[in-house]
C-alpha cells in the first residue's frame, strides 16, 4: 500500500533565455524569468492561436505539484482564453524541479471564437489544484506582491473578424 513518487530523469544542459525580460518570485522557491510570445503575423481574431514559451528557474527543492494557469483577460470583456496545465504538460512537475534548472514551458493558447474585440491581458500564475485551487503568491523583483497572485506579461488586442 505505499506509494513512493519517482522524480523524472533529468540532463540539464545550457540555460535558456527569454526574448523578453519579466522577472517575477514565486512563495515556494521558483522565479519567473520571461518569456517569448509569437502572434499570428495576421494579427488577433477569434478563433486564433498563439503561443507563449514561458522560462522558469527553480531556486529551492519544492515538495507542491502546481498548475499553471494563463489567461487571455480583460476585466470588463471576459475571459477570451485559457490554458491551465502542469508545466510542460505535466512531464516535469514542479514538485521535481531541481535547484539552478530552468524550466521552458509553451503554451498554445486558442481564442475564443465569440471574443469581443479588445485589449487584453496576459495573465500567469500558478495554483495548488489539491488544496482548493490556492493561488501561490508571487512578487515583482522589489518583492512588492503582485495583485489577484499572478504576472500581467503584457497587454495584447484581439481584432475584429
Amino acid at each position: 500500500g505505499d506509494v513512493y513518487r519517482l522524480p523524472p530523469l533529468k540532463v540539464i544542459g545550457a540555460a535558456a533565455k527569454p526574448a523578453i525580460e519579466r522577472v517575477a518570485r514565486f512563495d515556494d522557491g521558483f522565479q519567473l524569468m520571461g518569456y517569448d510570445l509569437a502572434l499570428p503575423p495576421e494579427g488577433l481574431y477569434p478563433g486564433s492561436q498563439f503561443q507563449v514559451t514561458l522560462y522558469y528557474r527553480s531556486d529551492a527543492k519544492s515538495v507542491k505539484d502546481y498548475t499553471r494557469f494563463f489567461h487571455l483577460y480583460n476585466p470588463e470583456l471576459g475571459l477570451a482564453a485559457q490554458a491551465d496545465s502542469p508545466p510542460q504538460g505535466g512531464i516535469n512537475p514542479t514538485w521535481a524541479w531541481v535547484p539552478g534548472e530552468t524550466i521552458v514551458d509553451t503554451v498554445t493558447l486558442q481564442v475564443a471564437e465569440d471574443a469581443a474585440p479588445g485589449e487584453y491581458r496576459l495573465f500567469t500564475g500558478f495554483y495548488d489544484a489539491q488544496a482548493n485551487a490556492a493561488r501561490l503568491g508571487v512578487q515583482d523583483e522589489a518583492g512588492q506582491p503582485l495583485a489577484d497572485n499572478g504576472v500581467i506579461l503584457q497587454t495584447v488586442e484581439i481584432q475584429a473578424k
